[in-house]
Order: structure tokens, then sequence, then C-alpha cells
């Protein structure tokens, strides 16, 4: 998938439910452990976002599950950014074994410091450039 970013699990046991199948809740922690990693893979992580003041608080979050994901699947998360503007950010996830989608999301994020909406800080801007 081009112009995606990649992430690649190993579901485990303890995210699984009654049934044997990856509990719906574990989606979005992916969809966090896929922007953190292309944060990093950007050169700046979320430590340094943070130490600097900043926070990209979600303020929404949807998911589409289409199939189950079991214990010892090796999952991958694709991401991009569909949406940018001065204050707010849409991540697109998809969600795959074995090439097939298993999920689809979207997270939408604003920029917070000192109790409110900001534009996005100067020192990280270059990571949301198209």
């Amino acid at each position: 998938m081009e112009n995606w970013f990649k992430v690649t699990i190993e579901t485990r046991y303890h995210e699984t439910d009654q049934m044997g199948i990856i509990h719906h809740s574990v989606f979005p922690i992916w969809f966090e452990v896929a922007r953190t990693q292309w944060c990093k893979s950007k050169g700046l992580g979320y430590e340094e976002i943070e130490k600097r003041g900043y926070s990209l608080v979600v303020t929404k979050l949807e998911v589409r599950y289409k199939r189950e994901v079991r214990f010892g699947d090796e999952v991958v998360i694709f991401l991009k950014i569909s949406q940018i503007s001065s204050r707010k950010i849409v991540f697109e996830y998809k969600v795959q074994v074995q090439n097939r989608t298993v999920a689809t999301g979207i997270t939408e994020h604003f920029w917070y410091k000192d109790g409110k909406i900001v534009r996005t800080p100067n020192f990280c801007a270059y990571l949301f450039e198209q």
C-alpha cells in the first residue's frame, strides 16, 4: 500500500476475549502504536512533543470491524494522514492479517497546550507536511 506507514504486531494472548478472538478494545491501542512509531520514524517521538508541553488529543475515534483476529496472528497496521489543518490531524488506518483487511479506522486529533487547542507547533510541522 503506497504512501502508508506500516507497523507489524504479533497478537498476544492477553488481548483475546473469552472466545479466543482479539477484543475490540485492542484496535485503538494498535492505532496508537502505529501513530507513535510513525512519529519516531520521522525523528520526533511523542515524548519530545510532550516534553515541550504539547499533546495531540484524540477527539474522535472510529473503528469498523470486518473480520476476526486471533491470538498468534501477525497484524499489519497501515497508517496515513487523511486530513490536516492548522490545528487538526486525521489519521486513517487499515489493519490486515495475511493481506486481508480485518478492520479500518480513523482518529481525529487536535493540538493542545495549556488547556486549549492551539496551532501545530513550528518545531514539528514538518512531520505533517504531505
